[in-house]
């Protein structure tokens, strides 16, 4: 290849790149690899807590009240407008669990310094004592969610100033957004003072115009070599 067509070739190859990460807008968790890629996902854990990936689903566990753990997805949520789906079942979870957003990325500790970084989160995913948390810090009981011990899909979703949140595409409540920054968590027990119990996620999904898929480095490198190689 001569040299002014083989510069041709890496500089559309790379644009492509670029163009791919920043408007695909899509990342869909399906929990079909052994490990989670800590690129997306962050698990921090108190005592005995675990999780593991089973049968395409991922299963975070507290089997006891000093345990704890939260799944994170690693990436900082600022100004952009964004929807994380989950689809799960909270039929294991023995008290109640959390869906939503803290403040920065917490290890489980006890419930006097956990409650005070919560933001806008769907507390008490077992259905029972269900409530909104807001950006304040304050319980938001004027909601509805009536459902069944089983797997559900929960959406988050972020748009302007409002925060939306809905089970099974029907809408239980919404808040509005102040907060200038955020994680987006799931736990089945946040807390090494309350609680305990677990959850098995299906999936999760993130949508949004800032959101980037991670392009596997051995994907990648044997692209890059197979150009680079190109006579």
């Amino acid at each position: 290849m001569k040299p002014k067509a083989k510069n041709f070739w890496v500089a559309s190859f790379l644009c492509f790149i670029v163009g791919f990460s920043s408007f695909a807008g899509e990342i869909k968790e399906e929990f079909d690899s052994p490990k989670l890629d800590t690129n997306l996902w962050k698990v921090t854990t108190a005592e005995k807590a675990s999780f593991k990936i089973e049968n395409g689903k991922l299963i975070l566990t507290s089997d006891g009240v000093s345990d704890g753990i939260f799944l994170y997805y690693a990436r900082k949520t600022e100004k952009e407008d964004i929807t994380f789906e989950i689809a799960l079942d909270p039929s294991e979870i023995k008290d109640a669990g959390a869906i939503g957003f803290t403040k920065k990325l917490l290890t489980p500790t006890v419930n006097t310094d956990i409650n005070p970084q919560f933001i806008a989160t769907f507390m008490g995913v077992k259905p029972t004592g269900c409530y909104l948390m807001d950006e304040t810090g304050s319980a938001q009981l004027a909601m509805s969610a009536n459902y069944d011990a089983e797997e559900h899909l929960f959406k988050t979703e972020i748009a302007g100033d409002k925060i939306t949140f809905s089970i099974d595409q029907e809408e239980i409540g919404e808040l509005k957004r102040e907060a200038l920054e955020r994680y987006y968590m799931v736990t089945p027990d946040p807390y090494t003072s309350h609680y305990a119990g677990s959850i098995s996620i299906d999936w999760i999904k993130i949508k949004g115009p800032n959101v980037r898929p991670v392009e596997p480095e051995t994907k990648l490198a044997t692209t890059w070599s197979s150009i680079k190689n190109r006579d």
